[in-house]
Order: structure tokens, then C-alpha cells, then sequence
């Protein structure tokens, strides 16, 4: 039953999913000004492949907000044009779901978002390739820090 819980709250109420249509085509306000824009078609599928990263991660989210966040952050990149920015917004939501779930909710939606933006401009110049093993060292490091931290008071709640 839980297994198909994300996938019923996440993909299956048309309504909600042209609502959430609607909320990032508004976006293009913003992003015109960098020369982006995204038709229907494309904020359809935006919505698509985040539904289907949520069912993938068994994580469910009923808004839009940070798939927003996330294009409104990124438009503003000096590595996006138009030929890439579809790919870049659906990779790079795929990467905030996967450290939400590595952080375990522990990291602030706009704080992930801003940290990818940072890694993505200034790190990885652009590169969603490289962005990618980036994230999975900051997960592994976070992690191992978190662990680091549960020993420390575990070891402090025994004195």
C-alpha cells in the first residue's frame, strides 16, 4: 500500500497536475528576460518527469513550489540557452529530490536549491554531468558528518 502512495498522490489528479502547468508557465515572466521560455508542451513534461522522480524516490510533494524555485534560479545561469534548459530543469530536480532524500529533509528547500545553483555555475561550469558526482560526494560527506554527530551526542548522553 505504501509503495503506491507517491504514485497516487503525485500523478494522479489531472487537475492537479495542469494547475502545477500553469504555475510554471508563469515562470516564463521571469525567465524571458534571459531568453527562456517553456511551452505547455514542455511544462507538461516538467511535471511529468518530476511525478515520476517522486514515485522513484517513494517521496511525495503537492506543490510546484521548488520545481519554481529551482527555474527560477536557474534561468538566470549563463551556461542555459534554449536548446538546454528542458534538460537542465529536469535534471536538476531530479538532483534536489535525491539530496532531500540523502539529507533526510535536514536542508532547507531554498538552501538545497541555492547550493546546486552555486555547484552548478561555479563549480561545474555548467556541467549536469559532473554536477551529478558532485552531489553524491556532498550526500556521502553529509551522511558520514550526520553520523559523525550521532556518535558525539550518543557518546555525550552516556556521561
Amino acid at each position: 500500500m505504501y509503495m503506491f502512495l507517491p504514485m497516487l498522490l503525485n500523478s494522479a489528479n489531472p487537475l492537479l497536475n495542469e494547475k502545477h502547468v500553469g504555475i510554471l508557465m508563469n515562470i516564463n515572466n521571469t525567465s524571458r528576460q534571459y531568453g527562456l521560455t517553456i511551452t505547455a508542451e514542455d511544462a507538461r513534461n516538467i511535471v511529468e518527469v518530476r511525478n515520476t522522480v517522486l514515485r522513484n524516490y517513494g517521496r511525495v510533494d503537492l506543490g510546484i513550489a521548488a520545481t519554481g524555485e529551482i527555474m527560477e534560479k536557474f534561468c538566470t545561469s549563463s551556461f542555459i540557452n534554449s536548446g538546454n534548459y528542458l534538460y537542465i530543469i529536469n535534471e536538476i530536480q531530479e538532483l534536489f529530490y535525491y539530496l532531500k532524500n540523502e539529507t533526510e529533509e535536514k536542508i532547507p528547500d531554498d538552501e538545497l536549491i541555492t547550493l546546486l545553483r552555486e555547484l552548478f555555475e561555479n563549480y561545474c561550469w555548467g556541467s549536469v554531468e559532473f554536477l551529478k558526482g558532485v552531489v553524491q560526494e556532498y550526500a556521502e560527506a553529509f551522511r558520514k558528518q550526520e553520523q559523525k554527530r550521532d556518535i558525539l551526542e550518543k557518546g555525550d548522553a552516556q556521561h
